[in-house]
């Protein structure tokens, strides 16, 4: 009898450890983004069409960014404004987290957004704002292949990538890096690889840069 209740109360112990620890867990997605203002956003695009239409792409591609990143179930929206906070933004959430980015280089805002999100034990990806093709069940993939990968990328046809997930942080990831160029998720990749990490590549997407990939829009969304 005494053995028993000694068994009732390891698994009452254990029980009460797992349903911990999975609450203390998060799913975290991170979106940077710059404050829709016109002439601020989507300038290349702007150059052909114009300020006005391009920031009326910027604000469709945002909206969209908002939708997927909400759907995902479980997950903590943490959204980045590049130049101030503005809570009159459409689609902001009553739950979502705000916070200012740090000045400098794409890579400090990324490695400070991290910083600033990730905990011992989450599971967090960033994703940006200007890709129509991505889907809740792409992120929902990242997070689950985190489970055995300590990184996942989401190439973007450009050469950079248009998600990025960890499951332990590493600031390295985001140091020395060609920001803005077509090396980014080489070299990001090669940094990964060089320090011992496995690393999963989800299917590739292609952002909205030019006048050229306006098609995207009538394709995704």
């Amino acid at each position: 009898m005494s053995q028993l209740k000694d068994e009732i109360r390891v698994k009452e112990v254990y029980f009460s450890y797992s349903k911990f620890s999975s609450a203390t867990m998060a799913h975290n997605i991170i979106i940077l983004f710059k404050n829709p203002i016109e002439g601020k956003v989507k300038t290349r695009l702007g150059a052909t069409i114009g300020d006005e239409k391009a920031l009326m792409v910027y604000l469709e591609l945002l909206q969209h960014t908002f939708q997927v990143a909400r759907s995902v179930i479980g997950a903590q929206l943490h959204l980045f404004f590049s130049d101030f906070i503005d809570t009159r933004l459409q689609h902001i959430g009553s739950e979502d987290e705000l916070y200012l980015q740090v000045k400098g280089s794409l890579g400090d805002k990324i490695k400070n957004a991290f910083e600033t999100v990730h905990e011992p034990g989450d599971k967090t990806i960033i994703i940006g704002s200007d890709c129509p093709g991505i889907t809740s069940q792409l992120i929902q993939q990242a997070f689950v292949h985190l489970d055995t990968f300590p990184l996942v990328l989401g190439p973007a046809e450009d050469g950079g990538y248009y998600l990025l997930g960890i499951n332990e942080l590493d600031q390295s990831l985001f140091e020395g890096i060609s920001w803005s160029t077509d090396q980014v998720l080489k070299q990001t990749y090669q940094k990964a690889i060089q320090s011992g990490k496995s690393v999963k590549l989800l299917i590739g997407l292609s952002d909205v840069d030019t006048e050229d990939d306006l098609h995207l829009l009538d394709q995704y969304i």
